[in-house]
Formats: C-alpha cells, sequence, structure tokens
C-alpha cells in the first residue's frame, strides 16, 4: 500500500469515527434522563367485557385506549431509557378500579395517567379534556361503567391500599396526619399535572376544542396517593373526531404530549422543596 492509499484509509477512519460520534450524540439527545420521576403508570381504560364508549364508525373505547397507551410506552421508553413504565393492563381483560389502583402503588408510581375516549349523545361535542380528582365527596362517584366500588367513602382511609399507612398503626394519630399531607401535596400536583397534560394535548392536536381542566370524582383516581389524572382525548361520539381519533399518527402526538408532560412534571418535581 502506497502513502496515497494509507491517506484515503486513514481519511475514510476519520470520517466514519466522526458519523459514529455524531450518532452516539443524536442517540443522547434524543434520550434524556429525569431527576424525579422514576416510574409511570398508565391505566388503559375499561377492558374486557366492559367495552366503553362506541363510535359510529365501529371504534371501540377499549381498544383506542389500549392503542393510545402501547404508544405512550413505546415513546416514553425512548425518550427516557432509565424510566420505568407499567400499564395497568397490557391485553383486552377486565381490570376492576382497585386492581388499577393497587397497581400504581404496587409499582411505587411517580405519576398515574388514566386514558379514555369521551362519548356524548350530543353528536356536536367535541374536545380534549383532563380530570384529576375532587376533594368534595359528596360529589357523585364517576365509574364510566368500571363497576361501583368506592361508591361511599365514610372511611378517609378507604381506597387506600393495606401498605399506605405505613407510618404507623391504623389507629394512631400520626400516620393519619402524614396520610392527609401526603393526599394534600398529592392533590396540588395532580392539579399541575392536568394543567400540563391539557397543554401539551391541544399543542400536539393542532388546534383542537379545549375543554378544560375538571375536577371529579372519579374512582380510578379515588384511591390514589400519587399525582393523577384522568385524560379524554376527544369524543368517539363526534364523527369527525372519531376519524382523527381512530388513526396512528394522532396516538403517536398524543404519546409525544404526554412524554413532554412527564418531562416538565419531573422539573417541576426536581424543584420541590419538600
Amino acid at each position: 500500500m502506497d502513502t496515497r492509499d494509507l491517506s484515503r484509509a486513514a481519511l475514510a477512519g476519520a470520517l466514519a469515527l466522526v458519523a459514529a460520534l455524531g450518532g452516539a450524540q443524536a442517540a443522547s439527545a434524543q434520550s434524556r434522563a429525569l431527576q424525579s420521576i422514576k416510574t409511570v403508570v398508565i391505566d388503559p381504560g375499561h377492558g374486557g367485557h366492559n367495552d366503553g364508549a362506541q363510535g359510529h364508525r365501529g371504534s371501540v373505547e377499549k381498544d383506542l385506549a389500549l392503542a393510545v397507551a402501547y404508544a405512550a410506552r413505546d415513546q416514553l421508553r425512548r425518550d427516557y431509557p432509565d424510566l420505568r413504565v407499567v400499564l395497568t393492563r397490557n391485553l383486552d381483560i377486565d381490570l376492576s378500579l382497585p386492581d388499577r389502583i393497587h397497581t400504581a402503588h404496587m409499582a411505587e408510581a411517580d405519576l398515574f395517567l388514566s386514558l379514555h375516549m369521551n362519548s356524548s349523545t350530543n353528536l356536536e361535542a367535541e374536545g380534549v379534556e383532563v380530570f384529576y380528582l375532587s376533594t368534595d365527596k359528596s360529589m357523585p362517584m364517576v365509574t364510566r361503567g368500571e363497576g361501583t366500588w368506592g361508591q361511599a367513602f365514610e372511611d378517609p382511609d378507604e381506597g387506600v391500599p393495606s401498605g399506605a399507612m405505613r407510618h404507623g398503626t391504623s389507629g394512631d394519630a400520626l400516620p393519619r396526619i402524614l396520610l392527609d399531607l401526603e393526599r394534600a401535596r398529592s392533590h396540588a400536583d395532580s392539579a399541575v399535572l392536568a394543567e400540563t397534560l391539557l397543554e401539551e394535548l391541544r399543542r400536539a392536536c393542532g388546534g383542537c376544542r379545549n375543554r378544560g381542566v375538571r375536577q371529579a370524582n372519579f374512582g380510578v383516581l379515588r384511591g390514589s396517593l400519587v399525582p393523577s389524572a384522568v385524560v379524554e382525548f376527544g369524543f368517539i361520539s363526534h364523527p369527525t373526531e372519531e376519524r382523527r381519533l381512530i388513526r396512528d399518527e394522532t396516538h403517536k402526538r398524543f404519546a409525544k404530549a404526554i412524554s413532554r408532560t412527564v418531562e416538565r412534571m419531573d422539573a417541576i418535581f426536581a424543584a420541590h422543596e419538600y
């Protein structure tokens, strides 16, 4: 091999190294590390015998919720390789409200998101909305056909898993006070989560109607001790909106919105002084 061949070989090697380093930097730029959030639990609503809402084009809420959950799981794993993402159901199975909350607690979730599609007898109803738990126990329980668990909460610890009273025995005053403080903090963070998620979803869906952030007595949120929200991505009862909601591209947009929400909430949690 003469000098010119050696020079060409060296140049090729250098270019290959630059390309490899560039690819590694690009991959590093795409995946990010979170400071505070370690586990996100995503709850695809309904499932099994419980179809949820049905659209005029044959779409079924339980299937669309699971499709968005899959997309969100995959997006989060790409963006945050160290993040643990848990789905309450991976298949079309029956799952009770207590089991959904139990999954979140067993996974030691930092965020809990329950995914749904909306429906109305008013075919003009459309738009995205996000709910977080109402502290008004007189408000009727919203179970959306997923059972009647939690209809009455006479016991302030009802809906809380047995392991949650971890600061002492259930009869002590201190653990109850600490549990109330934990609930209050979680409720405040849930409000921020709901607002943040709605902002990102509206940005993702390109100006879809904003139905706002609301409080409701959702059974799936009642037992949660972590920041939690129920998201209604849109109305499958609305013919035009249903067409948008069944598309894979829409699911990917929602997934990116959820990923950006997780990143923003992580920054908020990292700034907390408690």
